[in-house]
């Protein structure tokens, strides 16, 4: 919880030459740790090696090349659901996201948990409702999505497993497919070309 001025004071008691004050902050005058739906964006999500992100047949995060036939059909484009914050994240260049793509009417939201104790990995999870309004400052499937370019490119970092990305690496059971990971970013100002995330209309 973050105050949005200064708390009053009242005095409560003298004694000698002391004087004791209470801090009072009246409920009005918070602002609470929360984000809420503001805008939802329609966009094909590609890589920076020309793959488009798209749900498989067997619902897991597939990336691979699409036919222009294929970019023609637009319930495969992912949904990106920005939410505003009261800790005002927008001022720091960089806005708080969800990612989710409709399958047969449910949202399936990217998602971060721990795969082990230190990595953590990204997964598509069914939510029938998305929420309107979180209160935590960290969630599963918010991402804090930050522009990088002019173009459309963004990185997104997961807001409970901080300086972690979204990005793309090759599938190991198919070269020709890449798969969407958590990557560790290193410690340098740059985000790796696999970490930037394309978002096309």
């Amino acid at each position: 919880m973050a105050t949005s001025c200064c708390s009053p004071v009242t005095c409560v008691a003298t004694c000698s030459d002391a004087f004791y004050f209470e801090v009072v902050a009246p409920e009005t005058d918070l602002a609470a740790d929360s984000f809420e739906q503001s805008q939802c964006l329609g966009r094909w999500v590609r890589s920076e090696f020309n793959k488009f992100l798209l749900l498989n047949d067997e619902k897991k995060f597939q990336v691979q090349n699409l036919t222009s036939e294929q970019l023609s059909q637009p319930e495969c484009n992912f949904q990106i659901l920005i939410y505003s914050d009261m800790e005002h994240v927008e001022e720091k260049g960089r806005k708080v996201a969800m990612l989710y793509v409709k399958n047969e009417g449910t949202n399936m939201v990217a998602c971060c948990r721990k795969r082990t104790e230190v990595y953590p990995e990204v997964y598509p999870e069914e939510m029938d409702t998305l929420p309107k309004r979180i209160e935590e400052t960290k969630h599963k499937a918010l991402f804090f999505m930050t522009k990088l370019t002019a173009c459309a490119t963004f990185s997104f970092e997961s807001t409970e497993n901080p300086s972690w990305f979204l990005g793309f690496q090759p599938d190991g059971e198919n070269p020709s497919l890449n798969k969407l990971v958590l990557l560790k970013k290193k410690d340098t100002q740059e985000v790796d070309n696999a970490m930037r995330v394309i978002l096309i209309k």
